[in-house]
């Protein structure tokens, strides 16, 4: 007799058996079987006896268990099955992972939107695959399945933008050459770059290297500059605002009173409707832009204005006379003088809850908005402090000192970051990371939780004095003349 035929009268007498008899049998070979004959069993018995639970259990209960996974372990999960695939692809399960990623402003604002699905601008140096941002959406070759969903889609092109800003991955695009004089100031919106140097206003598209627009109108040097709903409006030492259609490039007007002496502005702020304006001569004015009137003329501080910085219904002055003042916009009156700095207060940041501000007294100071005190000081640094950021975990902040230095609401310092030389002009901090930059040419991006830098842009050519920084591209300015503007995209 044959193997097979013997194997097959086993099968025929254990088939013929009852359920207590085929159990006996069954454990008096398991007791003849060697070792690895037993490991074989427990590895092919093992996938037996598994159960696939996604069938049988309520999409909702599904739905939670998924959402314990990460998302390397739920692309992972969505590989085992069509059916897997499909309970794992679903909007709420990575709508909630981008939510605590804070990307969601990438699937509810159509302008961030926007950028995360444009296709990579041209590039105006060489760069390799290594180097290179571009990003490659995947294909699925099987075309019985769905397409991913669209908050899967964004949680994949955001990792890989942040993996680009983590790794130094950027092309350089065409820099902004049509400035003659020193860059005064910038304002970016989606593509469109608007700057003023001197005597001229620029509006210039980043995506395909084209200058839309010259302005020539000026009789004096453009000090400030804001593109909302496609308005500029440029500040100009002759002490007049002026408002020009982004489209057209036409002037639609001017913000100014005419019985008074002109004083240069130094500052502007625009939501869209209002302009909120701070002036040579102390004052700070707020405008209707659509019909051009005066609203509130603003006056308290008692020399030079330093800073101006708008949020929401409020903005926030600093001065040479060492007070902070916040004014109410829709108002226009001041609902807190804010006294503590014993030198100038160089820099100011405030949202709903806090006013923060640093100073040439070296020190940072946090100000909760319902009182109007300080809450805490912040000492550490060894010279004046020019730049300050904050969001819901950290305040940050630059000096002179050529350090930055990362704290707590708390006021504890939690990093002293020390890659900088020379004095530490421009910082922006975006959820997880910070761009810092200033003097030596050098802009450093760094990892705020660990303290360290993810990588030094070596690109800029020369000094920095203003800095843009949005979800994918970094632009800096120098304080030279001619003015040049260069343009980092990191998608």
């Amino acid at each position: 007799m044959s193997t097979s035929d013997k194997i097959e009268n086993i099968l025929s007498t254990f088939s013929a058996m009852d359920r207590k008899n085929q159990d006996l049998l069954l454990k008096q070979l398991l007791l003849k079987c060697k070792p690895r004959q037993l490991q074989m069993l427990y590895s092919d018995t093992r996938q037996l006896l598994a159960v696939d639970f996604v069938p049988f259990l309520p999409r909702e209960l599904v739905d939670r268990i998924f959402s314990y996974l990460t998302p390397k372990e739920l692309s992972r999960a969505a590989c085992c099955s069509m059916q897997w695939r499909e309970r794992t692809n679903t909007e709420s399960l990575w709508k909630s992972l981008c939510r605590k990623r804070q990307w969601l402003h990438f699937g509810e604002d159509a302008t961030h939107s926007q950028e995360l699905f444009a296709p990579t601008p041209a590039s105006h140096a060489p760069h390799t695959n290594l180097t290179s941002p571009t990003f490659h959406p995947m294909k699925c070759i099987c075309k019985e399945l769905p397409p991913i969903c669209k908050w899967k889609d964004i949680y994949i092109r955001a990792t890989h933008l942040h993996h680009n800003w983590a790794t130094g991955r950027y092309i350089v695009l065409p820099p902004v050459k049509s400035h003659k004089g020193r860059i005064n100031c910038m304002d970016c919106v989606g593509n469109i770059l608007a700057s003023g140097d001197d005597k001229n206003a620029v509006l210039y598209d980043i995506q395909n290297g084209d200058i839309l627009h010259l302005f020539n109108q000026h009789p004096d040097a453009v000090t400030c500059i804001k593109l909302k709903n496609n308005l500029l409006l440029t500040g100009c030492n002759d002490g007049i605002i002026r408002i020009f259609n982004v489209s057209t490039g036409k002037c639609l007007g001017h913000l100014f009173v005419e019985i008074e002496i002109k004083s240069p502005v130094r500052f502007l702020d625009f939501d869209g409707k209002k302009a909120v304006a701070g002036y040579d001569n102390k004052s700070i004015k707020i405008w209707n832009v659509m019909n051009g009137k005066c609203l509130y003329v603003l006056v308290g501080h008692h020399d030079e204005l330093v800073s101006l910085y708008c949020y929401q219904k409020y903005a926030v002055t600093t001065s040479w006379d060492e007070s902070i003042r916040v004014w109410d916009i829709e108002a226009g009156r001041c609902i807190h003088v804010l006294l503590g700095h014993t030198e100038v207060v160089h820099c100011s940041k405030l949202n709903e809850q806090y006013v923060v501000s640093g100073g040439g007294d070296k020190v940072i100071k946090i100000w909760p908005m319902d009182v109007g005190e300080c809450s805490h000081t912040l000492v550490g640094h060894t010279d004046d402090v020019y730049c300050i950021d904050f969001n819901e975990q950290y305040v940050t902040s630059g000096s002179a000192d050529s350090s930055v230095r990362i704290w707590n609401w708390l006021g504890v310092c939690l990093h002293v970051l020390k890659e900088h030389i020379g004095v530490v002009r421009c910082m922006t901090l975006r959820r997880d990371m910070l761009v810092t930059s200033g003097d030596q040419k050098k802009i450093i991006v760094w990892d705020v939780e660990k303290g360290k830098p993810l990588n030094v842009v070596h690109r800029n050519p020369t000094l920095v004095h203003n800095m843009l920084v949005n979800d994918t591209k970094l632009i800096a300015s120098s304080p030279e003349s001619p003015g040049l503007v260069t343009i980092l995209s990191f998608w």
